[in-house]
């Protein structure tokens, strides 16, 4: 009776294996790469570079701007929007007439996940989510994870306001 039973779990698990393994899984991304597809979410986006060399993606999503950090990149590309990267990070300035208390900073990062929060020479607080493509990370993945960041933007924005 138990052979039976496993038998359709064994054929079940199969199938999703076989779907999972039919998707393209990125295990690095370049700043050009990444901003194709941002454009395809419909958010704008312009690639520049910090002093340091490390490449950045800046776009906006209602209203809010963002920045978005490329890490662990290739050494050996043409150019640094050409380099693919396995680290990303998603990351927000907010500004305020009052600069955000300690205390608000920590209640946000005491309840909430994906995202953290911190507060840079006393009066910007920055959100800041990472993202590491090590085995793989789908385009719908990524996509999510966009969609995720710019919601706990607007969160964040809010839990600041009061």
């Amino acid at each position: 009776m138990r052979r039976w039973l496993l038998a359709p779990m064994i054929g079940v698990g199969l199938a999703i294996g076989g779907v999972a393994a039919a998707e393209t899984l990125r295990t690095d991304l370049s700043p050009d790469g990444l901003r194709g597809l941002m454009t395809g979410w419909g958010l704008p986006t312009h690639v520049t570079t910090l002093e340091d060399g490390t490449p950045v993606l800046d776009s906006e999503s209602g209203g809010r701007s963002f920045s978005v950090l490329f890490y662990n990149c290739a050494e050996d590309a043409a150019s640094a929007a050409e380099a693919p990267c396995r680290d990303i990070q998603f990351r927000a300035a907010f500004t305020r007439t009052e600069p955000p208390s300690l205390a608000d900073i920590n209640a946000w990062n005491r309840t909430m996940r994906f995202a953290r929060a911190y507060l840079f020479a006393e009066r910007y607080a920055y959100l800041e989510m990472d993202l590491r493509l090590d085995g793989g990370l789908s385009d719908a993945t990524l996509a999510a994870a966009a969609d995720t960041f710019v919601r706990l933007m607007a969160g964040f924005a809010a839990h600041l306001d009061g």
